[in-house]
This record gives structure tokens, C-alpha cells and sequence, in this order.
């Protein structure tokens, strides 16, 4: 920077930041304790710099008037804002620009053509323009280079700077203004003298401003030293800072598993520093990257109860305005899912139903119910849904979420369609205050998304796609206050220079983000710049790759600077995403180094302890209680301790700790553990009100399902949840992307029904078109994939039906179909009592005999549920072709000729492998007569089971963890391995009496 007869600096410089900022301190109190009342003007780099500096000022001086300390901007805005206003110009609003770049790289750009669409073209071009501005140049500095790059790049930028100045204004302008109005400094602020504090990374444009000034005032620098001082601070003398060589003593690194196990860490040991007798206030938590971090401090300090300090503000992570706004926009352009919608829907108030509960749940569950996948779909199906067997208050729901959606519709529609931003903007308004209740965070949500209205002014045509990644950008910028001034201080890396505190943390010391990789410009490239800044005659106007890369670790250098007592970096070792290592910064390993007096590799960092301390990853609590976060965090590390001396201790402790919510899970947890028999928390309900809704269950019955007795031995719990308590796993119709299995096992059987009444009749082609039918059918009840996953399930469906008829003809040979879906019912009788059983033949066939057949159609595959193996033949099968044999009991007892049933047999359409490939398993009258008595018992036990609320499951699948029966279970929560082990060392054969009679799949 020159100085000499035309300008006054004066310079000052200093060992540190903090030496600089004392000694202007100083200086401040000694005039004002020479009694000198003229006003004092210090520039400063920063607000958190200003508010220290007014700290110290207030603490050391009893409080100092007549001293201001504005920034750049605040310097700019006193002495060019006003000019600008009186040409009827206005702050440039922060979407203007992009959106205006935005059309002039569509409308201009030729060169620039294939990237111009891009969306973030437009803001790396503003970064570009921007560094122009900041070099002091507010058209291009070059003569037109030509029809090149750089010659349409020149273009742009003019035209950029032509239509933005017809109304608008820079910050760059505003400064180029103070600097034309310099000489009304001392009339201005009522003094001949401006001091420049701990300021040290001017741009061109502002040292052309303080150049100004210092022609018409005096310029008095307070300057620190730095590491490789940029070339202005060279020419006035400031010699390079050493690198930071800290007390190997006050210096600490933490490698921690994750980003959260750093946050936890950190704020860990605050608490402790606090009971030790350092405040809060006192200490800060220095980020590279607040987007990163900031967020998730400010969680971790809530949760551990500590007052924080987030400079900039906070996300408003808990306000339900900002969650349901940023939902509803990504309904913008969408298909209208489900899950996107009930998802916004989920985030808003609704009035209550009728009888005081929420109505999102009660909405979810109807969207399900009436099969919405998206849209054309919620206002057809839901009409469909209200329509048919829903119960009053469904369709109440259903008319509702209609009338909701409906709303939702239209107006995203109007948005869609919108002329312009301002019309987008006002339909995006009316859904806002349509599901949003009145408060302060949507009257701030409307006030932010009106400034969208701006983007009209740059010409841009609507584009909704574009007005979404607008609006989210201003969503998601939207900050909240978020401090207190007692609380641990968190600010940006910037800011921090300067500052000081007793202790220091900076979290997210890993390569790639300390330092940041520095940024090459895409549409300016580092050699173009040099070679304009040549020929302007302007070395270093504009900034390049490397001097970002030197600026990052001086930066980083400084920031280690502002710890007075002691400083602790940390870095998360491991990539959240992959689990893959991650290698601390080579500035973090330099510091080390430097400390220890010796130089460190990536190896060694970890053995440098007590230097280096690596966290464990498995750690649920801290070693210390005293250093919990939280009630869970002290409970678990007071529990680890005690059950170091007695296994039980813990046990004892949370009787006493969480009394309310604990007695319960303990009287469950002895039934599992203590109790030698079973218990009801295993699946027998004992109680009487057990008893009695059971017995109103069983007695709505006229007859038991065949296919309901062999669901119950296949697994009683599971025939208790699915069949009584008629638990479901929940539909989500939008993922549905083939027929479920029993769906396809309907249409099977729907047409095999028709082959088997008329097969002379359907043809191939017939067949085809019934095919097709019947799955366009349920694909209009969506419950099929859609689209190409139709085709290619039609084809599966075609091929495996073809396959099972081809087989049904080979093995009728001699046989003709009597019935298909014929209903049977029957009284067996059981000692002194009857049992009613019905169920439904697939098919029943004739031999020339008189002879009778019955078949049972599978779509699965030829193996036993729990083992994989093939079924034999004339066997229970462990229970898993009970249904046959219970057919042709029905039939030897109440069938038409009983001496005339001869066989059964199970047609299944895959071998056990899943191949299309059918295959027969037989079961013989012979069989049933032999084992008739067996199967009564069978029959007996399960409905006896059932009335006396036996829903204990098998004892021989306890011992199996891994059976494919339990492994497909939807209730895996519920009765999940370790639940199935404890069980199995329980006598509890006597509940299932039956299970020897079909079979053991563990002898």
C-alpha cells in the first residue's frame, strides 16, 4: 500500500492479533484519559472483533464513549449509501443477481451455452463478477478481446453491470462511492483520523478506499503478524509471522469416530472446564464449516444443558413451519406420492376428529387403505375408498383428505402454470396460510419467500424448477436468534481472527475440509487472471487458486492463536457414509509436530499420547458420570460402574432411578428370565378378560377355516397377532412393485377355476385375453408395479399359469373335473363333541372309476416353510400340508360317496429351488385313515388352544434362530431370537400337544 506525501498511513505492527488489539485499546483509554474528547474511528475486520472489542473497552474502561467501530460495509454505507439513495437506487436484493446471470447465460451466452442451464452456473458466475467489483473494476479493464471466451465473458459482464445499475447497488458500488466522497470523512464522523485495527486481507477495491481516505485523513494501522503477508502489508514493512509453535502442555487432538461423537466430546469437556472455574463466555468452538457443525453444536448444548452462543443464528430445526414449508416444496414438480404428501401433511395442524384424536394418523391409514399411489389417484380412489365397505368415520376421513388434497392440487397446479415468479409466489402464499397456523416463524417464512417476487425485475421467464431451488435456498438460509451472552461462544473461522478465549476447541480437522481444497474459477481461470491483471497494470487485482490455498492456513494459523490458555483440535476418523478411515489435516499434523518438537507421519499422530487421545467408537457413556450430557448418558455410565462390583447392582439402580417407567419392563424381564414355566409375556393368556374376548371371537364362528387350524400350527403367536388381533404390517401401495402373494394366488386360481370348468374353451389367445383382464383389474386397484414391471409380471403370470395347466393335463390322465372352488363343511366328531370345519376345494376330480381326487393349488414353492425341504409325500410335514389331509378327513365323513375318496394332492407351481417347474405331492386316503385318530387330536389341540389362549410358539422353531418360517416373520420385533432362546429353556411341550402328532422339524 503506498504511502508518502499524498497519503498519511501510519503503521503500527505487532507480534499477535492480541498485542494489536491491547495496544489500541491502550491507546483509546490514554486519550481518553488525557481528557481528549474527539470521536475515535476504528475499522475493524469483523462483528464478533467489534463486540470483544467493546467488551474489553467496557471491562478495562469503565465503559469509553465517542468511539465507534464499523466494518467495511458500515465505513462504506456511511459515506456512499447516501448518493446512491438520492439516485434512486436500492440495495442489489440477493436473488437479483443470479436470476439476471441466469437469463444472460440462456439469452447471450454461445460459448458458455452448454453449461448455462446448469443450476449453479449462474452463482459461480456471480463469484467471478464479483471478484472483478472487489479488484475495483466496474466494466471489463480490457480492451474486447474478441469473440472468444474471454470476449463473450467481457460482454456478459458489461451487460451484467448495465441492467444491474439501472436500479441497484453492490456493496462493491457502495464502496467505490465512499471512496469518491473520501474527503467528507472528517466532516462525517468529526474526526482527522481513522485506525485501521487487526485488519490485514484488504481486496483491491478496499485499499483503493482507505487509499482515498488517507488523502484527506490520517490512516493509522494496527497490524498483526502474519504467516506469508499478502504483497500490500509486504511493501509497508510487516515481516512474516513464524509458524504457531504451541505448549506441547496446552495443547490436546481428539480423533473421534464421527462428526457427533466431536460435538459430544467438546461440549463434554466445556463442563468440565466450567466446574473447574472457567466460564462459558470464556470459551469457543471455532468452525471451518457452520453448515457442518453449527446445527448440530447448538443440539448437543441443549441436550447437555450448557448456554451457547451460535454467531449468525440457528436453524429452526424444532419450528414446524419451517419443516412443513421445506416439505411442501418439494411437492413442487412432483408426482404427487403418497408418502411426499402425507409427509407434508404430517408437519401441519389439522383439526382434531371428532372424538379428540389426531387426524394424521387416521389419514395415513385411509390413503393405504384406499391404495393411493399419486396423483390422479387420491381423488378417484378416495372416492371409491368412501364409497364402498368403510366405516363412517373412514369416510368421513377420506371426504376430508379429499377436500385437503384437492386444495394442495390446485394450487401447485396454479404454481406450475404461474406467468411469472410473483403469481408462483402468491399460490405458494395461500397453501402456506391454507395448512399453517398464524405465529412468528410463518410470518417470517412469508416475509423471506416474498423476496422471490424480486426475480421478475431481472427478466428471467418463470421456471418452477428454478423458483423451488430459489425458495429452498431461502428456507434453508433462514437463521434464528440463538444466544446467550453468558454462553460458550460458536462462530465461523473468519470471524474468529482476532478474538480470544481461554480455551479453544476446533472441531473438523480432517483433509478436505482444513484446509478447504481452494477453488478453481470455471469460467476465469487462473492464468486468464494473471494476464488481465498484467496488462490492467494491476498485479494481484484478482485472486488466484494459490493465494486462497496460503490464505486457508493462515487463516488457520490465527485461528490457533486465539486460544490464551489452551487449545484442543479434533477430527472425525471415520467417513459416515462408507466407515472408511479418514486422515486428519496436514496442518493439524504440522501443529503436532511443532509442539512436540519433532516431525510426525499419519502413523505416528495416534502413539502421541497423552498429546493425542483417541476416542472409542463403542462408548455409550462416559468412564465418569460426572461428565454425562444427560439423565441417559448419567444412568448408563453410574450403571457401568456398579456393575463392576455386582452384575445385579445396575438391576437395582434403575428400580430406584426410573421407578414410573421401569417396573413394568422389570415385571416382564423376570417372566422371561426368572420364571420356570411360561408365562402370558410368552404368548398364554391366562386372564380372565382374555378369556372372555377369545371366547366372543371363537363364538362368532359357525366353523373353523381348514387353512386357519394348519396357520396355527404352523406358528400359534403368529396366528394370534395376524388372525385375532388382525395386526398387519403397514401398505405402502407407492412400493408396491409386483402382486402380492396372495393377490396372485387369486388370480391363479380365478383362472384356473375357468380352465377347469370349460377347457375346451380357452384357447390360448382366450386365455391371454383372460390373463390380461383379470390383472388389468387389480392393476386399477394399484396393486401391481406399474408400468414395464407390468409387463414383465404378465409374462411371469402367463408362463407360470401355461406351466401349471400343461401339468393339470398331464396328471388328469383318466380323471374329469367334477368342481372347482367348491365349498365343503363338515362335523368331525372328536370324542363325545363335534367340530365344525369348513373350507374350499380348488379342485375335485373323477377317475373312470368312480374314484374321488382333490387338489390343492399352490403358487409357492415345493418345500416345508421352515426347513426348505422338499414335502414328501403321505406326510405332515411338520405341519406344512395339514390342509389336505383335513380336506380328505371332511370328505371320508361327510363327502358325497365317503368309500370312494381316494386320494389328495398338492399342486405346487414351483420346485423347491423357485424355477417354474410344478410338482405333485400326494396324500392318500390310506394315509388319512391310518392317521385319523392322530389328525382328530391335531384338531382337538389346536381349537382346545385356541379357546384356552395357547399362543406359546413351537418349542422345536424355538431352538432354530434361523428358520426361514421366522426369518420372513413380520413380527420379528416382537419375538426376535434371543426372546426364542430364552423361551426354548422353558418346559412348554404341554402347549402345544399336538406338535408331535404332525412332526418335529428338529428330529
Amino acid at each position: 500500500m503506498p504511502s508518502g506525501e499524498a497519503t498519511r498511513f501510519e503503521w503500527s505492527f505487532f507480534d499477535d492479533f492480541h498485542a494489536c488489539v491491547d495496544a489500541f485499546v491502550d491507546e483509546v483509554l490514554a486519550r481518553r484519559g488525557r481528557g481528549e474528547r474527539t470521536p475515535i474511528v476504528a475499522l475493524v475486520g469483523s462483528n464478533p472483533l467489534r463486540r470483544q472489542l467493546q467488551e474489553l473497552l467496557l471491562r478495562r474502561g469503565g465503559g469509553v464513549w465517542g468511539v465507534w467501530l464499523p466494518t467495511f460495509r458500515d465505513l462504506a454505507a456511511a459515506l456512499g449509501r447516501p448518493a446512491l439513495l438520492r439516485r434512486s437506487l436500492r440495495p442489489v436484493p440477493p436473488l437479483y443477481q443470479p436470476a439476471l446471470l441466469a437469463r444472460l447465460l440462456r439469452e447471450r451466452a454461445v460459448y458458455f451455452a452448454p453449461v448455462g442451464r446448469y443450476d449453479g452456473s449462474p452463482e459461480a458466475l456471480l463469484a467471478t463478477f464479483t471478484d472483478l467489483e472487489e479488484a475495483g473494476w466496474s466494466a471489463w479493464p480490457l480492451a474486447a478481446p474478441g469473440a472468444d471466451k474471454l470476449g463473450e465473458l467481457a460482454g456478459l459482464f458489461d451487460e451484467y453491470r448495465r441492467e444491474l445499475t439501472r436500479d441497484f447497488f453492490t456493496p462493491q458500488d457502495e464502496i467505490n462511492q465512499a471512496t469518491a466522497a473520501a474527503a467528507r470523512f472528517a466532516a462525517h464522523f468529526g474526526t482527522g483520523e481513522l485506525h485501521v485495527v487487526g485488519v490485514y486481507d484488504v481486496n483491491a477495491l478496499q485499499e483503493k478506499l482507505l487509499t482515498a481516505i488517507a488523502r484527506h485523513a490520517t490512516v493509522r494501522w494496527w497490524v498483526p503478524r502474519v504467516l506469508a503477508p499478502p504483497p500490500f502489508l509486504k511493501k509497508a514493512g510487516l515481516p512474516p509471522a513464524e509458524p504457531w509453535r504451541p505448549d506441547p502442555e496446552r495443547l490436546r487432538i481428539w480423533s473421534c469416530p464421527s462428526e457427533t461423537a466431536e460435538a459430544e466430546t467438546i461440549v463434554r469437556e466445556a463442563r468440565r472446564l466450567r466446574r473447574a472455574g472457567v466460564a462459558y463466555h470464556e470459551m469457543g468452538v471455532i468452525l471451518r464449516h457452520p453448515d457442518l457443525y453449527a446445527d448440530l453444536f447448538a443440539e448437543t448444548c441443549r441436550r447437555a444443558g450448557v448456554p451457547y452462543r451460535l454467531a449468525g443464528g440457528q436453524t429452526p430445526l424444532e419450528a414446524p413451519a419451517w419443516r412443513a414449508v421445506l416439505r411442501l416444496l418439494g411437492l413442487i414438480g412432483s408426482p404427487l406420492g403418497r408418502t411426499e404428501v402425507m409427509a407434508f401433511l404430517a408437519a401441519v395442524e389439522l383439526p382434531a376428529t371428532d372424538d379428540g384424536r389426531e387426524t394424521q394418523p387416521l389419514w395415513d391409514r385411509v390413503s393405504r387403505l384406499a391404495r393411493i399411489r399419486k396423483g390422479d389417484d387420491w381423488l378417484q380412489r378416495l372416492e371409491q375408498f368412501a364409497a364402498g365397505k368403510a366405516s363412517e368415520e373412514e369416510r368421513r376421513a377420506a371426504r376430508a383428505l379429499s377436500e385437503a388434497f384437492a386444495f394442495l392440487r390446485a394450487a401447485l397446479d396454479d404454481l406450475a402454470a404461474a406467468a411469472d415468479f410473483r403469481r408462483a409466489t402468491a399460490a405458494l402464499t395461500r397453501l402456506i396460510e391454507r395448512f399453517l397456523k398464524p405465529d412468528e416463524h410463518r410470518a417470517e417464512l412469508l416475509e423471506r419467500l416474498a423476496e422471490l417476487n424480486t426475480i421478475d425485475r431481472a427478466g428471467l421467464p418463470f421456471d418452477a424448477g428454478y423458483f423451488r431451488g430459489r425458495a429452498d435456498e431461502l428456507i434453508l438460509s433462514l437463521k434464528e436468534e440463538a444466544g446467550d451472552e453468558a454462553g460458550l461462544a460458536i462462530v465461523g473461522w473468519t470471524a474468529a481472527r482476532g478474538l480470544r478465549f481461554r480455551m479453544v476447541f476446533v472441531p473438523g480437522c480432517v483433509e478436505s475440509q482444513i484446509p478447504q481444497p481452494p477453488r478453481q474459477d470455471p469460467f476465469l481461470l487462473d492464468g486468464e487472471r494473471l494476464e488481465i491483471c498484467r496488462r490492467a497494470g494491476r498485479p494481484h487485482a484478482l485472486p488466484i487458486t494459490a493465494d486462497r490455498a496460503v490464505e486457508e492456513g493462515r487463516v488457520f494459523d490465527l485461528v490457533c492463536r486465539v486460544a490464551t490458555e489452551r487449545l484442543a483440535l479434533s477430527f472425525p476418523r471415520l467417513d459416515p457414509a462408507s466407515g472408511k478411515p479418514r486422515l486428519p489435516s496436514h496442518l493439524l499434523l504440522g501443529l503436532a509436530g511443532r509442539a512436540l518438537g519433532e516431525t510426525l507421519t499419519y502413523d505416528d499422530l495416534p502413539r502421541r499420547q497423552p498429546l493425542v487421545e483417541v476416542m472409542p467408537a463403542g462408548r455409550f457413556a462416559p468412564v465418569d458420570p460426572a461428565s454425562a450430557l444427560d439423565d441417559d448418558e448419567r444412568d448408563l455410565g453410574a450403571m457401568i460402574e456398579l456393575a463392576k462390583a455386582d452384575p445385579a447392582a445396575p438391576i437395582y439402580y434403575l428400580r430406584a432411578a426410573r421407578a414410573a417407567s421401569f417396573e413394568r419392563v422389570w415385571r416382564r424381564q423376570q417372566s422371561r428370565w426368572a420364571e420356570k414355566y411360561v408365562t402370558r409375556h410368552e404368548g398364554l393368556c391366562e386372564s380372565a378378560a382374555a378369556r372372555a374376548k377369545l371366547a366372543a371371537w371363537a363364538g362368532g364362528k359357525d366353523a373353523w377355516s381348514v387353512t386357519e387350524l394348519e396357520n396355527y400350527a404352523l406358528c400359534p403367536r403368529r396366528f394370534l397377532l395376524t388372525q385375532i388381533l388382525a395386526l398387519r404390517s403397514p401398505d405402502d401401495p407407492e412400493l408396491v412393485v409386483s402382486l402380492p402373494a396372495d393377490r396372485r394366488g387369486r388370480l391363479f386360481h380365478k383362472v384356473l377355476e375357468k380352465a377347469a370348468a370349460d377347457p375346451a374353451r380357452l384357447t390360448p389367445p382366450e386365455l391371454d385375453r383372460l390373463i390380461a383382464d383379470e390383472y388389468e383389474r387389480l392393476a386399477a386397484e394399484n396393486l401391481t408395479g406399474g408400468g414395464v414391471l407390468d409387463e414383465a409380471e404378465r409374462e411371469r403370470l402367463a408362463a407360470g399359469i401355461r406351466a401349471l395347466l400343461s401339468f393339470a393335463a398331464r396328471q388328469s390322465e383318466g380323471y374329469t373335473v367334477q368342481s372347482a372352488e367348491r365349498e365343503l363343511t363338515a362335523e368331525i366328531a372328536i370324542g363325545e363333541r363335534t367340530v365344525a370345519l369348513k373350507g374350499r376345494l380348488d379342485r375335485l376330480d373323477r377317475d373312470a372309476e368312480g374314484g374321488w381326487r382333490i387338489v390343492d393349488y399352490k403358487t409357492g414353492k415345493a418345500r416345508r416353510h421352515f426347513d426348505g425341504k422338499p414335502p414328501k409325500n403321505d406326510d405332515f410335514n411338520a405341519g406344512c400340508t395339514l390342509q389336505v389331509p383335513l380336506y380328505l378327513l371332511m370328505m371320508l365323513g361327510a363327502g358325497p360317496e365317503p368309500a370312494a375318496v381316494r386320494r389328495a394332492a398338492y399342486w405346487f407351481l414351483k420346485n423347491k429351488d423357485g424355477a417354474i417347474d410344478p410338482t405333485a405331492v400326494e396324500m392318500t386316503a390310506d394315509f388319512v385313515a391310518r392317521h385319523g385318530d392322530e389328525l382328530r387330536q391335531v384338531i382337538a389341540g389346536i381349537v382346545g388352544g385356541i379357546g384356552a389362549g395357547r399362543f406359546v410358539p413351537r418349542s422345536d422353531l424355538l431352538k432354530n434362530d434361523d428358520n426361514a418360517y421366522c426369518r420372513h416373520c413380520d413380527f420379528q420385533v416382537i419375538c426376535d431370537p434371543r426372546g426364542r432362546a430364552r423361551l426354548a429353556a422353558k418346559p412348554g411341550e404341554q402347549y402345544c400337544p399336538w406338535l408331535r402328532l404332525v412332526g418335529r422339524i428338529d428330529e
